[in-house]
């Protein structure tokens, strides 16, 4: 019996009275991972995509505690970030984030793009204007995007809770714990690999 008790005492570690998974915990040592001063920081930038993305690996004393993969396309972006300890992995999140509209669309290229498709209907400044503010184009703002994500925890590298906020539809990652354990352990080991 006495052998099992640290087992037990991990176990009680994440989870409240209820036997419920104590999310709070797992966060304040997420948010003692972001406040540590980083000894090292290591970039890669990867070639998914044309409008780029990033590897970002944090270090402290040697020790990776951090990787942050971020993707970018036109219209979007996600961002991957795992959050790790000694025993394995602690937190990893996916954020999806949809822009309200693409990122070339600002005044200028409103204007620009109006210019080129319809020289014939602009033939003063004060015509571009009217043509501007008439346009159902949005301008992109990035604090409009729809934004859709997945919260995994883990006890001791094993995966133990999944939230998801998602405004249509189920999450990307919708199947068992067992089988994303497994998935987000790969995609640790693929990102470890760059």
């Amino acid at each position: 019996m006495l052998k099992y008790l640290p087992i037990l005492f991990l176990v009680f570690i994440f989870h409240n009275s209820n036997g419920q998974i104590d999310t709070v915990k797992i966060i304040n040592k997420v948010n003692l991972i972001d406040n540590l001063k980083f000894d090292s920081t290591i970039v890669s930038d990867l070639f998914m995509s044309t409008e780029g993305g990033d590897i970002t690996s944090f270090y402290k004393n040697g020790i990776l505690k951090k990787i942050v993969e971020s993707e970018y396309w036109e219209s979007g972006q996600t961002k991957s970030t795992f959050y790790l300890t000694t025993s394995g992995i602690l937190f990893y999140s996916y954020y999806e984030y949809h822009y309200n509209a693409p990122l070339t669309w600002d005044t200028n290229a409103v204007v620009t793009m109006t210019i080129e498709e319809y020289p014939e209907l602009i033939s003063s400044p004060i015509d571009t204007v009217k043509i501007i503010n008439d346009s159902p184009n949005p301008v992109w703002d990035f604090n409009k995007s729809k934004v859709n994500y997945d919260l995994f925890y883990f006890d001791n590298n094993t995966l133990v809770k999944h939230d998801f906020k998602y405004d249509e539809g189920n999450s990307l990652f919708d199947h068992s714990l067992q089988s994303l354990d497994s998935s987000i352990k790969k995609e640790l080991k693929r990102l470890t690999k760059n």
